[in-house]
C-alpha cells in the first residue's frame, strides 16, 4: 500500500488547492488546471465536459503530484526503515499519521518547485520532518498493528526501541 494517493491528497487539500499547486510553471503563459478537471482524473471519472488541452494540463498536474508522493514516500522509508521492518503493512500506515505527513511532504514538494512563499507549506513540511527525524532517533515510535481486522484485545504491538540495554541482548 502507498503511504498516500493523489485520493488522499484531494481529501486533504481539495482539487483547487491541488489545481493551484501543480499548474506547471514551465512559462508565463502556461494554462492553468481546471480543478474539477484534476479531481475527475484523481477518481478516474470521464473528463469529456472538458478540452483536450485542458485534460492534457490537468494530467500534467497529476503526474507532479504523483511524483511527489512517490519522492515523499521513498524519504519517509528512509526514515522509518531504521527501526521498522519495511514495507510497513496497510494497518501500521493506516492507524498512524503516515499519509498525512506523506501528503504534507509531497504538498511541499511541489510547493517548493513553483513559489517562493510557501511559509504554511514548509512549516507542515518541517513539522513531518521533526516527526520522522524523533520516529527515528526513537524518541517517537509507529503503532505496529498486526491487521486491519484484528479481533484481538490489543491489537497493537509497541515498537519503542525493545527496552534492551546495551549489555544484555539475551531478551532481545
Amino acid at each position: 500500500m502507498a503511504y498516500a494517493t493523489a485520493l488522499d491528497m484531494l481529501l486533504y487539500y481539495q482539487a483547487k488547492e491541488l489545481a493551484k499547486t501543480a499548474t506547471p510553471k514551465s512559462s508565463p503563459t502556461a494554462a492553468n488546471i481546471v480543478p474539477e478537471c484534476l479531481e475527475a482524473l484523481i477518481k478516474d471519472e470521464n473528463t469529456s465536459a472538458w478540452t483536450s488541452e485542458q485534460v492534457e494540463t490537468a494530467q500534467a498536474g497529476l503526474e507532479a503530484i504523483n511524483e511527489a508522493l512517490a519522492d515523499a514516500e521513498k524519504l519517509m522509508t528512509s526514515y522509518f526503515a531504521r527501526r521498522y521492518q519495511m514495507p510497513l503493512n496497510d494497518a501500521t500506515i493506516a492507524v498512524n499519521p503516515v499519509k498525512r505527513g506523506c501528503g504534507d511532504i509531497a504538498r511541499y514538494f511541489i510547493a517548493e518547485r513553483k513559489f517562493k512563499d510557501i511559509t504554511e507549506v514548509t512549516k507542515r513540511y518541517n513539522d513531518v520532518m521533526t516527526w520522522l527525524l524523533d520516529v527515528g532517533s526513537g524518541k517517537a515510535g509507529l503503532m505496529i498493528k498486526e491487521t486491519i481486522d484484528s479481533a484481538t484485545t490489543s491489537p497493537f504491538k509497541a515498537s519503542f526501541g525493545q527496552g534492551v540495554s546495551r549489555t544484555d541482548w539475551g531478551t532481545y
